[in-house]
Formats: structure tokens, sequence, C-alpha cells
């Protein structure tokens, strides 16, 4: 396995679409929008993991000065592996976090659907991840009059 972090330009950008479609499958909706050049404008920092030169996953998250508290907090965006790839997403998690820390991140978050496999894995695998606020959704339609 080779995680390595990436820009999601061209290529690279055709080359995660079919992980972003399956990802969809799993959580009902696009884990990133299908603009491209929306989400490159964002400065995302993206990480790759591949098996023998084949994208198996992704993880993006969005790094900035908290708007509130005086620190650098990352908010993963999506996270995806191929279910016969996750037996690698500690591995993929750890190293993410190793290379946020080298960038002065001080807190990371990650969203997750309750019940999913992610959400599963990063409470109960050791990962040291905790539930720190709920955040509830609904989702609105234009009503006219």
């Amino acid at each position: 396995m080779i995680i390595q972090r990436i820009n999601l330009s061209g290529p690279l950008w055709d080359e995660l679409q079919p992980l972003i479609q399956a990802n969809a499958q799993v959580t009902g909706n696009y884990p990133l929008r299908d603009d491209k050049w929306m989400i490159q404008s964002l400065g995302l920092k993206t990480w790759a993991i591949r098996d023998d030169k084949k994208l198996v996953g992704y993880c993006s998250h969005l790094v900035a000065d908290h708007p509130i508290y005086s620190q650098v907090w990352a908010s993963c965006f999506a996270i995806y592996l191929l279910p016969s790839h996750r037996g690698h997403a500690r591995r993929f998690i750890l190293r993410i976090e190793r290379d946020l820390a080298s960038y002065g991140v001080d807190h990371v978050t990650y969203s997750s659907q309750q019940g999913s496999p992610f959400w599963e894995f990063m409470t109960t695998e050791r990962m040291g991840y905790q539930t720190e606020e709920i955040v509830v959704g609904k989702r609105l339609t234009v009503m006219i009059d």
C-alpha cells in the first residue's frame, strides 16, 4: 500500500470519479461536488491510498484557522476506501494525522452518518475519536406559495 498526499488535478480528478461515485452510493449524496474547479479552488488537502498503483481510497480535509478558537482545525469532507481495502483504514488515518500535525493542525474532525462502517470504525477501533457534538440535519426544499 502506498499512501500519499495528492493534488486534485485533471487526470487524478478523473481517476477519483469511480471512488467518488462509490462513496455516493454508500452515503446517499456526493461527498465531493462534481465540480472539479470548485473543489480545486477550496485548497483541500487530499490523500490517496493505492494498491499496486490502483487507487483504492481517498480522504480530503479542509484545513483552516478556526473562526472562534485560536487553533488550526482540519475538517474531513470525504473519506472512502473500497470495501476490500478497509483493513488499511487505520494506517491511512494515522498517516493523515501525522501529516496534518506537521502542517500545524491542532484539531481534526470527521463527519459520518451514525451506523456507517466509518462511524463504527472511528468510535470502536481505538482510534481516539469521540463524539464532540451531535449535528442533526434536514434537507430543505424551496417552497413556492
